[in-house]
């Protein structure tokens, strides 16, 4: 059976960034599916667009995947998911861990919730982690949630529908 690797990425706001990192059997409800319809995230500023301006930063939203057709608009019950806050500059680039002391910070210190962790319930990648920028969605039965990762009074939100297999 092939799989498809998927990579969503949506804005935080001050250049943070929530990807959504999903392994999607083939035949989970990809069949007609156009792909991640853009304005269905977030219009952070009420302009019409997904971008941010303003203070000096700008971010941006990408969509990262193997392919054009990557992400379909919901996941089948016990598709595997597995969520990571990204920190990125002004320009919207990724920040590596290269050797700064504050990025450990930020990676141990985003909080994820669910809105009904009887749909996704969220787990720590870290066993015993109370925050993490990478954890784990475990999708337990059909319907929707709203997943939020904050860190030092920033944050975004993703929704999710889970259906049926």
């Amino acid at each position: 059976m092939s799989e498809r690797y998927a990579w969503m990425t949506t804005v935080l706001r001050r250049g943070l960034t929530l990807a959504l990192v999903a392994s999607v059997a083939a035949f989970a409800a990809c069949g007609d599916d156009d792909g991640l319809d853009l304005d269905d995230l977030d219009d952070l500023t009420g302009d019409g667009d997904n971008n941010i301006v303003g203070d000096g930063s700008i971010a941006g939203m990408r969509i990262l995947g193997q392919a054009q057709d990557v992400l379909p608009d919901s996941f089948p019950v016990g598709t595997p998911l597995v969520l990571s806050a990204i920190p990125t500059d002004a320009s919207g680039a990724d920040i590596s861990s290269g050797g700064d002391l504050a990025l450990l910070d930020f990676f141990g210190g985003v909080t994820w919730e669910s809105s009904d962790p009887s749909v996704i319930e969220l787990q720590a990648l870290v066993v015993g982690a109370d925050a993490s920028a990478i954890i784990t969605a475990v999708l337990k039965s059909p319907g929707t949630a709203t997943l939020t990762a904050s860190y030092e009074g920033f944050s975004d939100s993703i929704e999710l529908t889970v259906t049926a297999l």
